[in-house]
């Protein structure tokens, strides 16, 4: 059975570091998933991208846009870490979230777009240093991006809320960028050894685990890491995953959007021209700012709060919100990579008809030139692949769950845009912009 692929260092001295944006650890953390679900030509690339100290790990240079900040002449990159809303209203009213503009157009949210421009931009015969730092902050921004108070401007993000945890002081937002990622990395008892690699292991089970270990650097972190991806990616939240790195159709122009952006226009809308939409993955990280992450009350005034408590941080833990965004972080990371670095002839070969798939026929209608003719529907997982008369599959799309009625003459309409399709299910009301995301499945070759 071919392998398929689907597109889509420290001591326990140092968890007592001051504060960084996630934490290092959390920024290594989500390079770490990240890396787990890379292609091999994508794992080329970034080898080619990146100084050979880091031995190829995206965790080696996750922290590195917050160590650079002790240069007063980095000043400059500051702003990037996160995104401040005109009118800021949580923790009481979250909803519609950029809707007044920003203070700033210097944020994360440009930041991403422009460092995946620069990555997009790599020509082989030509990388520099620029690439490389491309590379390093869009690793760190896409991280920083799942932290819920880097979206929220109100006390500097939480930072002037004096909190206790365990008995000290320190703040609301580092509570979120570290105590909360170190407690449980100290705490986490299973997922210590190894995942097992042998030749006695099922076939997709050992290359799941392989790649695994080889994104792991044997820090104190692997343990926490493995039970991230093992119970949660690979396991309760396995059917979210495309939802997680899909991106809704753009509703501004390429050109709209410069135009406004010209204007002075502090609104920001999601680019057509590279795999990212962070704004549309901020939403639901910033509507956490309304719940009880938020503490009811806590300002810049309240005396310090115990936040390690049972009605805090043990809620936080048992409902693994910490983990979730760490998740989502390294998969959303993991698919504009390999949007943007990994080969054709990679994308291709992935593409194969599961061969527990269920099917139905379509048809597709020509589109920007492309005629698709008769099309195959496969479900799996939540997940429709269209393949074409020959068995070649060219999409996926997540808008028609397996148990859904799939018509012999379903109504799909179809578009290609460079390395992103678009596809629309009229009958779900939904359209999604898809990326590429490693994960596995059966391979009838």
């Amino acid at each position: 059975m071919a392998r398929n692929y689907l597109l889509l260092g420290t001591t326990l001295l140092a968890l007592a570091t001051p504060a960084l944006c996630w934490g290092q650890y959390g920024h290594e953390i989500t390079a770490t998933i990240a890396e787990a679900h890379l292609l091999p030509s994508t794992r080329q690339a970034i080898c080619g991208l990146l100084p050979g100290t880091f031995k190829c790990h995206l965790a080696g240079v996750a922290a590195w846009p917050d160590l650079i900040k002790q240069d007063p002449e980095n000043n400059k990159y500051n702003s990037l870490h996160y995104v401040n809303e005109r009118k800021n209203d949580i923790p009481r009213k979250c909803d519609n979230f950029g809707s007044s503009g920003w203070t700033s157009d210097h944020n994360i949210l440009t930041a991403i777009v422009n460092r995946t421009r620069d990555i997009v931009s790599t020509d082989p015969r030509t990388i520099s240093s620029v690439h490389d730092e491309a590379l390093r902050f869009l690793v760190h921004f896409l991280g920083d991006l799942h932290q819920p108070f880097h979206l929220a401007g109100l006390y500097l993000g939480g930072n002037r809320v004096d909190v206790l945890w365990n008995g000290r002081k320190t703040n609301l937002h580092a509570v979120w960028d570290e105590s909360l990622v170190n407690h449980m990395i100290i705490h986490t008892t299973d997922h210590t050894s190894p995942l097992p690699t042998s030749s006695s292991t099922p076939t997709l089970e050992r290359e799941r685990n392989i790649r695994i270990e080889e994104a792991l650097r044997g820090s104190i972190y692997d343990a926490y890491t493995r039970s991230i991806l093992i119970e949660g990616i690979h396991g309760r939240w396995a059917n979210e995953i495309q939802e997680w790195i899909s991106c809704p159709k753009p509703s501004v122009s390429l050109h709209d959007a410069q135009l406004r952006m010209a204007q002075g226009d502090l609104m920001f809308d999601d680019p057509v021209d590279v795999p990212v939409c962070p704004h549309h993955w901020t939403i639901k990280t910033h509507d956490m700012l309304c719940t009880y992450i938020w503490p009811f009350g806590l300002t810049d005034k309240t005396p310090p709060r115990e936040l390690n408590t049972a009605d805090y941080a043990e809620r936080i833990r048992s409902e693994l919100v910490v983990e979730k965004q760490l998740a989502i972080g390294g998969m959303r990371l993991a698919a504009v990579l390999n949007n943007v670095l990994a080969s054709e002839d990679d994308k291709a070969r992935i593409i194969r008809r599961p061969s527990n798939a269920t099917h139905k026929t379509g048809t597709v209608p020509s589109r920007a030139g492309r005629s698709f003719g008769k099309l195959t529907i496969f479900t799996l997982q939540e997940t429709i692949r269209l393949e074409d008369t020959d068995g070649n599959m060219f999409m996926t799309m997540s808008s028609i769950t397996q148990n859904s009625h799939i018509p012999d003459q379903k109504d799909i309409t179809c578009r290609a845009q460079s390395e992103a399709d678009f596809v629309s299910d009229r009958a779900a009301g939904r359209t999604h912009r898809l990326s590429p995301i490693l994960t596995d499945t059966n391979d009838t070759k």
